[in-house]
């Protein structure tokens, strides 16, 4: 498959899982390598990388290296990004790469995001609309103790079929 389509980074990646799995890491190194090369953001191909790299198949440059690649690709580590954080040496760089991770980051909105309203006694408030609670209480003859209750299957179908009184 790398002879018919050389320029498909997931065929080289493949190619390098393969490599690693017969414990031939010089191999799967050098596959790795070559998907990065033809898309340098094939994150789980840079992250093979620096798994390579701590078992001595690189240099301590090119295991720094790829660790800061790693987290520029995924800042917040959410996606496997936190493997490269104990690897890295060069702080100003990582630094960098918060503080870029930070600055893309949306603005802070001001002020409440939902302003909390007082709830109706006789019915749940949504957006200024009520849904009434006694037509289900009513409809399937439930009655309400002092604390509420459970919701009464008049209640729910209420509230699945969206009946909203103004």
């Amino acid at each position: 498959m790398a002879k018919d389509t050389p320029n498909k980074p997931q065929v080289h990646y493949l190619l390098g899982q393969i490599y690693a799995e017969e414990g031939e890491a010089k191999l799967a190194l050098a596959s790795f390598e070559k998907a990065v090369q033809l898309d340098p953001r094939y994150f789980n191909a840079w992250k093979q990388i620096v798994a390579l790299a701590e078992q001595g198949s690189s240099t301590a440059a090119e295991l720094n290296e790829a660790a800061l690649t790693v987290l520029r690709l995924d800042p917040m580590t959410l996606h496997g990004g936190y493997i490269s954080t104990g690897r890295i040496d060069d702080y100003a760089a990582l630094w960098g790469i918060f503080a870029d991770a930070y600055a893309s980051l949306p603005p802070t909105p001001k002020g409440p995001l939902y302003p909390l309203r007082e709830r109706p006694r006789d019915g749940m408030d949504f957006g200024g609309m009520r849904l009434m609670r006694e037509s289900g209480a009513a409809a399937s003859g439930l009655r309400k103790g002092p604390g509420g209750g459970f919701l009464s299957i008049g209640e729910i179908s209420d509230i699945c079929s969206l009946r909203f009184v103004r």
